[in-house]
């Protein structure tokens, strides 16, 4: 049930990824978009208290050893991670070496 590379590409582009899956407001643990060109935006409530941020990158490897994943980089040494997709119906998941996080596509 996991995504092509270029499914996660298709899927995840100019989208906001939420998770727990299905949450909202102050229940979403994240709330990050995806821009077209690689930028990854912390979606926070976008008041001048509370401004959107830009926290990192994203990129999308396709085929051969270590293809078909997104890769999330941190600014200010957050880390990269990357995960393979997994389509659960309804919702999606990120499933890496840390772990295995719901999340709904807005």
């Amino acid at each position: 049930p996991y995504l092509s590379g270029s499914n996660i590409t298709t899927l995840l582009t100019g989208k906001i990824a939420r998770s727990p899956a299905n949450c909202t407001g102050s229940a979403c643990q994240w709330q990050e978009l995806h821009q077209a060109g690689g930028a990854l935006i912390e979606q926070h409530s976008n008041t001048a208290a509370d401004p959107v941020e830009t926290v990192g990158t994203w990129s999308v490897q396709t085929g051969g050893p270590g293809g078909n994943t997104i890769t999330h980089t941190y600014n200010g040494g957050g880390g990269a991670y990357t995960y393979q997709v997994k389509n659960n119906g309804s919702t999606y998941s990120f499933c890496g070496s840390n772990g295995e996080f719901t999340f709904s596509v807005h």
